[in-house]
C-alpha cells in the first residue's frame, strides 16, 4: 500500500468514527471523497456556530426590559405567618404585567422575618405581583446552595400597588396558607 493509500484508508476511518459525517461516507473507498467529508464537517461546525452566536446573543441582550433605563427603588420590610417572624424565606416581586407594568423582576432574602432589596436590585412601583416562601428554620443560608428548612408555606402571592420611591412594606401571611 502506498503513502497515499494508507492516509486515505485513515481518513476513511477517521470519518466513519465521526457521527456527524457517518450518512456521508459510504463502505466502499471508491466512493468516499475527503472533500465532501471535509466540506460536510466544516458546515456542521459553521452550523453549530451560527447557532451558538445566536443562543449567546440573546442571553446577552435578555427579553425585557433594560434595567438600567429605569428609576429603581429601595424596599424593605418584614414578612410574618400567623402572627409570628418568617424565619428564613424569599421574596420575589414581579411587575404586574397584565395591568401594564413591564418593570424589572428583584427578589430578595427574608432573615428572621426581614427583607431588604437595594434600589441597584429593586422595584420601579406600580402593580406587583408579591410572591413569598416561608419557612421554620434554616441550618445553612451561606453559599450558593440554601437549605432553609422545611416550609412554612409556598408562593403565596400577593398583588398590591408599591410607591414610586423607596419604602418600606409589611407582609401579614395568614397561618391558613400551607
Amino acid at each position: 500500500m502506498s503513502s497515499t493509500e494508507t492516509q486515505r484508508h485513515i481518513d476513511l476511518q477517521y470519518y466513519r468514527r465521526t457521527p456527524l459525517l457517518q450518512g456521508n461516507c459510504r463502505s466502499d473507498s471508491r466512493h468516499f471523497s475527503q472533500v465532501e467529508a471535509r466540506q460536510t464537517l466544516a458546515f456542521s461546525v459553521s452550523g453549530c456556530m451560527l447557532a451558538l452566536s445566536c443562543i449567546a446573543f440573546c442571553c446577552m441582550t435578555g427579553c425585557s426590559t433594560d434595567s438600567n433605563d429605569v428609576k429603581r427603588y429601595k424596599i424593605e420590610g418584614e414578612v410574618n405567618f400567623g402572627g409570628q417572624p418568617v424565619p428564613h424565606g424569599t421574596i420575589t416581586l414581579e411587575p404586574d404585567s397584565e395591568k401594564g407594568n413591564k418593570g424589572p423582576m428583584s427578589t430578595g432574602v427574608i432573615e428572621n422575618s426581614k427583607f431588604s432589596i437595594p434600589s441597584e436590585r429593586g422595584i420601579v412601583g406600580g402593580p406587583y405581583r408579591i410572591r413569598i416562601t416561608g419557612y421554620r428554620s434554616g441550618t445553612d443560608t451561606s453559599g450558593a446552595d440554601v437549605n432553609y428548612g422545611t416550609p412554612l408555606f409556598s408562593n403565596h402571592e400577593i398583588k398590591t400597588e408599591l410607591p414610586t420611591k423607596s419604602s418600606s412594606q409589611k407582609f401579614d401571611i395568614p397561618a391558613t396558607k400551607k
